[in-house]
């Protein structure tokens, strides 16, 4: 083989892998041959939401891009989308009030203990609530990522089958933080499937749920603030690799993570 030919064989295999060489000089390649678009980075827009609009996995598209950190995207900056047809508009995080989604038979949140006792749940949650705001709003919840990391799977029917939360790619042992402040109701890893489950209760009849994880911290009937860690990053249950499978819950019903997280 020729060093030109050579040399044009190391960089398709670089963009392919996602690898940065410098011996020589891989950088993110422009594909012909490759089926997708190049999508142009808008200001306010994050590669989250981006992957998001195009239904991608957002590894997939980090190893294209060459992208290590997801949070480190550009203004103006070209990102590779394979498989895409054509240029999307990335749509804002759609407003709180949106119509939630039907959850699928297998329901993991269990009756809590107020729940049981016949309380209300809202009311014991409210009454350790933050304070009103000063023109007399409730607090409202203001949902924040769970785990930082690539979104390999999205909510939605995935190849036939319904997928109730998102699938969020970190090593093994990343802090898993509250999205939210609320109440454990479970902690345990009786929910077939989920492996390590942790179901947090909030205010407006919301709940969050953290899967696989490779140990809980946290237990049943604590209070915990937003962004406090209550579990670590793992495999457990019916997982491949690890990953935090995380869902939004509103009366009980599955809704879209992307419409709640920023």
């Amino acid at each position: 083989m020729s060093p030109r030919r050579q040399r044009t064989f190391a960089l398709l295999l670089c963009a392919l892998l996602g690898i940065w060489a410098a011996g020589w000089g891989c950088a993110p390649l422009r594909l012909k041959t490759r089926a997708g678009v190049y999508h142009k980075v808008q200001k306010g827009e994050t590669l989250w939401r981006i992957c998001y609009t195009y239904r991608v996995n957002m590894q997939t598209v980090c190893r294209f891009n060459g992208i290590k950190d997801p949070e480190r995207i550009d203004v103006g900056q070209e990102i590779f989308i394979p498989g895409a047809k054509a240029v999307l508009r990335v749509e804002p995080a759609r407003p709180k009030t949106a119509a939630p989604v039907e959850h699928r038979p297998q329901d993991p949140l269990p009756p809590s203990k107020a729940e049981r006792k016949g309380k209300s749940p809202d009311r014991e949650l409210a009454s350790k609530a933050p304070a009103p705001q000063p023109d007399g709003r409730p607090a409202r919840l203001e949902f924040i990522w769970p785990v930082k990391g690539p979104v390999t799977t999205w909510f939605g029917v995935q190849q036939g089958r319904r997928h109730d939360g998102i699938d969020i790619v970190a090593p093994k042992g990343t802090p898993v933080r509250a999205a939210e402040r609320g109440k454990v109701i479970y902690s345990d890893d009786g929910m077939s499937g989920y492996g390590n489950l942790v179901i947090l209760q909030h205010e407006g009849g919301f709940h969050t749920v953290y899967a696989h994880n490779s140990r809980n911290l946290v237990d049943v009937d604590e209070v915990v603030n937003k962004s406090q860690v209550i579990a670590e990053v793992g495999d457990t249950g019916r997982a491949t690799g690890n990953h935090l499978h995380f869902e939004i819950r509103k009366n009980r019903r599955a809704v879209d993570p992307m419409q709640y997280l920023p």
